[in-house]
C-alpha cells in the first residue's frame, strides 16, 4: 500500500507541477494582455487629443477670419469717414482767418491723420492675420482627416485589446 500511495503522490506532484506551469503561463499571458490594453488605451487617448486639437485649431482659424473680416468692413467705413472729416477740417483750416482757429484746426488735422494711419496699420495687420488663418484653415482639414484615421485605428486596437482581456 505504501508503494501505491507513493506512486499516487508522485502522480499528483507531476499533475500539480503541470498545473502550476499552466497557471504561470496564463498569468504571463494576462499580464501581456493587460499591458496591450493599457498601451491601446493610451494610444487612443493621445490620438483623440490630437484630433481635438486640430479641430480647435480649425475653429480658431475660422473665428479669426470671421472677426477680422467684420473688423475690416467696419474699419473701411471708419477710414472713409475719417478721411472725409480730414478733408473738411483741412479745408476749414486753410480758409480760417483767425490764427487761433487755424491752429486748432491744424491740431485736429494732425489727430485725424494719426487716427487714419493707426486704422490703416491695424487693417494691414488684420489682413495678415486673416491670410495666415485662411492658409491654416485650408491645411487643417487634411490634418483632421489624418488624425481621424489615426484615432479610428487606435480605437480599433483598443477594442481588440478589450476583447482579448474579456477572453
Amino acid at each position: 500500500k505504501y508503494q501505491v500511495d507513493k506512486g499516487e503522490a508522485a502522480s499528483i506532484n507531476v499533475a500539480l507541477h503541470q498545473k502550476r506551469e499552466e497557471l504561470e503561463a496564463f498569468q504571463g499571458d494576462t499580464s501581456e494582455v493587460e499591458k496591450n490594453l493599457a498601451d491601446a488605451t493610451a494610444a487612443h487617448q493621445k490620438a483623440k487629443a490630437e484630433l481635438d486639437a486640430a479641430q480647435k485649431t480649425l475653429a480658431g482659424a475660422r473665428k479669426t477670419i470671421a472677426e477680422g473680416t467684420n473688423w475690416l468692413a467696419t474699419a473701411t467705413t471708419d477710414v472713409l469717414d475719417q478721411q472725409q472729416e480730414l478733408r473738411a477740417t483741412t479745408t476749414a483750416s486753410e480758409k480760417a482767418a483767425d490764427e487761433v482757429k487755424a491752429a486748432e484746426l491744424q491740431k485736429k488735422v494732425a489727430e485725424l491723420k494719426k487716427q487714419v494711419d493707426g486704422t490703416r496699420k491695424k487693417a494691414d495687420e488684420t489682413r495678415e492675420q486673416i491670410a495666415k488663418a485662411t492658409d491654416l484653415a485650408k491645411k487643417t482639414p487634411a490634418v483632421i482627416a489624418a488624425r481621424t484615421k489615426t484615432e479610428q485605428a487606435a480605437l480599433a486596437e483598443l477594442k481588440k485589446a478589450q476583447q482579448a482581456m474579456e477572453e
